[in-house]
C-alpha cells in the first residue's frame, strides 16, 4: 500500500495535474461544444502505461468528465491481412506477426480517432476496435464488430496510446539499415503515420527508460504471472523472440523521441517522464 500511495503522489497525480492543466488550455481555445483533448502517451510496452490510463480515467470521472481510452493495438489488421503482410514481406523477421508499422489499419485508426474528436455531444455514440491477441494461438485477429467497446455521450480527453507512437521516420535509409536492413520497409511505412495519427494528437506523454531492454524483462514478468495464474504463457525463450522484433525500432527510434520528442509535439505540450527498471519515475519535466 506504501509503493501505491508513493506512486499515485510522484507519478499518476503530476500526470493527471498537467493533462487538466492542458484541458484547461485546450477549453480555451476550443470554447464548448469543441472537441476533446488529445493525448497521446508513448511508452514501452509493460511499462505501466495500461493502469496509468486507469488512474486518469477514473480520476477524470470523479470530476463529473469522460475520458476514453484507445490503443494502437486497437488498430491491428486482421489475421488474413497480417499473413498477407508477412507473405510479402518473406525472410523479414521484424514482420513475422503483429507490432511495427506496416501491420496497423491507418484508416480504421484514423476513423476512430476521427469520431472521438466528433464526440461533443451528448447523444454521441462511438464504437473503439478490440483486438484478440489470443485467436490463432497467438497470432491474434480482431474482434467481430458486435464486441467492440461502445462509449457514449460527450468525450472530454481521449487518452491514446502505444508504444510506437510519435515514432519519426528516418530519412537516411543507410542509417536505418546500419540498425538492421528489416526496418527499412517498417521506415517506410512510418512516414504516414504522422498524417493518419499523430496529427490527431493535441498533448504528448512521453515515458522514457534508461534502457530498452528493460521491456524484455516486464514482458518476462507478465508471462510468469500468466502462468502462475494456469493461462497460456510464453517461455523465457519465447519472449526473447518476440521481444526481438521491437528492439530494433526502440534502437533506432527512441533516442530522437527522447530528445525532440514526438512527431507533432509542440513546445510546452509535452510532458516527459523517466522511469526506472522498477517502473518508479526518477524525473518528470514539461518541455
Amino acid at each position: 500500500m506504501a509503493k501505491y500511495k508513493e506512486r499515485v503522489t510522484s507519478y499518476y497525480l503530476p500526470v493527471y495535474k498537467w493533462v487538466s492543466k492542458q484541458l484547461e488550455a485546450h477549453r480555451v481555445a476550443s470554447p464548448a461544444p469543441g472537441p476533446p483533448l488529445v493525448v497521446g502517451i508513448s511508452a514501452p510496452q509493460g511499462c505501466g502505461k495500461s493502469t496509468l490510463c486507469e488512474q486518469l480515467v477514473a480520476a477524470f470521472e470523479h470530476e463529473g468528465m469522460c475520458a476514453a481510452t484507445v490503443s494502437i493495438d486497437d488498430f491491428y489488421l486482421t489475421h488474413d491481412e497480417l499473413e498477407a503482410v508477412t507473405a510479402r514481406h518473406a525472410g523479414n523477421r521484424l514482420l513475422t506477426h503483429r507490432g511495427n508499422a506496416l501491420t496497423h489499419d491507418l484508416d480504421l485508426g484514423r476513423a476512430t480517432l476521427s469520431a472521438l474528436r466528433h464526440a461533443t455531444a451528448a447523444h454521441a455514440r462511438v464504437e473503439l476496435p478490440r483486438y484478440d491477441k489470443s485467436a490463432f494461438s497467438g497470432r491474434g485477429d480482431r474482434f467481430p464488430r458486435a464486441q467492440w467497446r461502445v462509449i457514449e455521450g460527450a468525450v472530454d480527453v481521449v487518452l491514446f496510446e502505444g508504444w510506437m507512437l510519435g515514432f519519426r521516420a528516418v530519412a537516411d535509409e543507410d542509417r536505418v539499415a546500419a540498425v538492421d536492413k528489416d526496418l527499412v520497409p517498417i521506415n517506410r511505412a512510418l512516414q504516414e503515420y504522422k498524417a493518419m495519427w499523430d496529427a490527431f494528437v493535441d498533448a504528448w506523454l512521453v515515458v522514457q527508460v534508461e534502457d530498452p531492454a528493460f521491456a524484455i524483462a516486464w514482458r518476462g514478468e507478465a508471462e510468469r504471472k500468466q502462468r502462475e495464474a494456469g493461462r497460456p504463457a510464453m517461455t523465457e525463450e519465447e519472449v526473447l523472440r518476440f521481444m526481438d522484433c521491437y528492439l530494433p525500432a526502440y534502437k533506432l527510434y527512441t533516442p530522437e523521441l527522447y530528445a525532440q520528442g514526438p512527431t507533432t509535439a509542440r513546445p510546452g505540450h509535452v510532458l516527459a517522464v523517466t522511469v526506472d527498471r522498477d517502473r518508479n519515475p526518477t524525473s518528470i519535466a514539461e518541455r
